[in-house]
């Protein structure tokens, strides 16, 4: 049987908060990486000590990217997830901070983020902008329908 060797306690909610995912982990070298509530957090895999932390400016539980690209991370923060923090994942440094203007009707939560190369891509049922994850120029966005309420169920 395997062994338990370290843990982490997870973040305190607020008592009015419903139990929500936080989706996001990524294993690197001597490091697991988790995406938490308020940002991102790098913990050695063999200790449990945190390597370092990375906050957003906002707890909602948005979406991270499910790969390490470059040794980057993508993580999407905001009211609309229409943010989006790249970090260095060896260091813990801010590679590229970037929000996106959303349109008055673009009232969902994003529902992915991908990174390859050097691109990351947020999509939403609105808007779904690509950017350089370099120098945070914007390479694309393209504007989608929302699904009708029939094809939600």
């Amino acid at each position: 049987m395997g062994k338990v060797v370290w843990t982490q306690s997870a973040q305190l909610l607020p008592e009015d908060a419903d139990i929500i995912s936080v989706p996001g982990m990524w294993f690197s070298g001597d490091d697991v990486f988790k995406r938490i509530l308020d940002g991102a957090i790098a913990c050695n895999l063999t200790t449990g000590r945190q390597h370092w932390k990375v906050p957003t400016p906002s707890t909602n539980p948005c979406e991270a990217a499910d790969n390490i690209v470059n040794n980057k991370v993508a993580v999407e923060y905001g009211k609309l997830c229409d943010g989006i923090v790249i970090v260095d994942a060896p260091t813990g440094r801010v590679a590229r901070k970037k929000q996106w203007a959303t349109s008055l009707d673009d009232t969902s939560i994003s529902v992915d983020v991908a990174m390859s190369g050097d691109a990351v891509v947020m999509t939403t049922e609105g808007t779904t902008p690509a950017f350089y994850v370099s120098i945070g120029k914007e390479l694309w966005r393209v504007r989608c329908a929302a699904p009708s309420s029939a094809a939600r169920r």
